[in-house]
């Protein structure tokens, strides 16, 4: 049986990198055993860089997927599951892709040392909070309305329930404050 077009990464137990089928290899040649492999999890593929915000749900840190793009990395501590399992729920299922909302990547969990954590992984915006921009930029007026027009637009997306068979359901934010609003790189807001 030879090994097909697409390439299937999986991880070794000893975690090197390996193809479950090597090229110009077939299964069952003279290399003795398939090793025993495991799915390469998102957690595996990302890299913590820097801790850019800290709050009671936990921490957020910029890092690295895959070594190449930048995300940001939510992390909560083992007891606060509950609130993971219903952010990952509201990404997943609410039908919340807009431009003007953070874009969801997945969520994983890790043990570390024998401790859970659980990540979200979203899209990085290197501007930060529109509160902490605000502090060190000067913005014109026009800036000042793309801004708040986003913001509103994002809002008014979160609120407004959207009929189909499988539609987006209304929903508060409840925590809407400058800390928690992120300044893109065009400088409109999610």
């Amino acid at each position: 049986l030879k090994r097909r077009s697409l390439k299937y990464k999986y991880l070794h137990r000893k975690h090197s990198t390996i193809d479950i089928f090597p090229d110009n290899e077939s299964i069952g040649s003279d290399r003795g055993s398939i090793p025993d492999l495991v799915p390469i999890r998102f957690s595996d593929q990302v890299t913590l860089d820097k801790k850019i915000g800290v709050g009671g749900f936990g921490r957020v840190y910029s890092g690295k997927w895959m070594n190449k793009t930048v995300i940001a990395i939510k992390v909560f501590p083992a007891h606060d599951e509950p609130s993971w399992q219903r952010e990952v729920f509201i990404y997943e299922t609410l039908g919340l892709n807009h431009e003007n909302i953070l874009r969801f990547i997945t969520a994983d969990h890790i043990d570390v040392s024998g401790y859970t954590e659980h990540w979200i992984a979203t899209e990085y915006h290197s501007n930060g909070s529109i509160y902490d921009y605000l502090h060190n930029h000067t913005i014109t007026v026009p800036i000042m309305i793309k801004m708040m027009h986003s913001i509103v637009s994002g809002l008014f997306h979160l609120h407004t329930p959207i009929d189909s068979a499988r539609g987006k359901v209304s929903l508060a934010h409840r925590d809407l404050k400058t800390k928690n609003i992120l300044v893109k790189q065009d400088l409109s807001c999610c």
